[in-house]
């Protein structure tokens, strides 16, 4: 048996082709690692590649190699090129904020009108929704820095921000699930950091945040 995670192999796998014989594997855009299944005919034969997970970047053949090895020391090796078609995901699946302390946060002492949290225009408390790109952040004087963990809707989005005034840092290094926005040097007043999820094939989604940091004497 040769088989691959929701992918249809061609031609379909017959061990009695000859050796050689070209197989080939259509991912589906959203599907960015196989798992491979290889179970040899004769249950001495020795199987390599069985179980192992591949990751495919988008429009690049990749080879996947399942070498089996006969009692007698004969090895054939089985060779499928898999092919995944770039995906359009342009959106997270959530995004959250940290670096505000909690004890700054709404409903503690002289920091209680400061939300620390999504809002809407109308200070509304919200959650983050991937189909909503604007958001409202009040925050006090002494957080001058907010960061942000973008959970991709895509191993290989790639995310950039930027905010006026100050300076964003990007940890995206792909493929991975994550990717990590530090922003400081906020001023006073108002701020937009604008962050945008670049899908594989060009297609973009950018949030903007309206963060408002108190004036007041400044903490650099």
């Amino acid at each position: 048996e040769l088989s691959f995670t929701n992918s249809t192999l061609s031609p379909s796998y017959d061990p009695a082709a000859p050796e050689g014989t070209p197989y080939t594997l259509s991912v589906p855009a959203e599907q960015t690692i196989i798992n491979t299944k290889a179970v040899a005919n004769h249950k001495k034969a020795v199987v390599a590649g069985d179980g192992e997970e591949t990751i495919l970047p988008a429009n690049t053949p990749t080879e996947i190699i399942v070498s089996v090895t006969s009692e007698s020391g004969l090895v054939r090796d089985y060779v499928t090129t898999a092919t995944r078609a770039a995906s359009a995901n342009n959106k997270p699946t959530m995004l959250t904020m940290g670096s505000i302390p909690s004890g700054l946060c709404k409903n503690n002492g002289e920091y209680a009108e400061y939300s620390c949290r999504f809002n809407d225009s109308n200070n509304n408390a919200v959650f983050f929704d991937p189909n909503v790109t604007d958001y409202h952040i009040n925050v006090p004087t002494v957080s001058n820095k907010l960061n942000f963990t973008v959970a991709k809707g895509h191993l290989f989005q790639e995310i950039s921000a930027e905010v006026d005034g100050g300076v964003c840092t990007i940890d995206n290094e792909n493929p991975t699930e994550t990717g990590l926005i530090n922003c400081e040097r906020l001023p006073m007043g108002d701020n937009e950091i604008k962050i945008t999820i670049t899908a594989e094939t060009g297609a973009k989604t950018t949030y903007t945040l309206h963060v408002f940091r108190t004036p007041g004497a400044d903490v650099e």
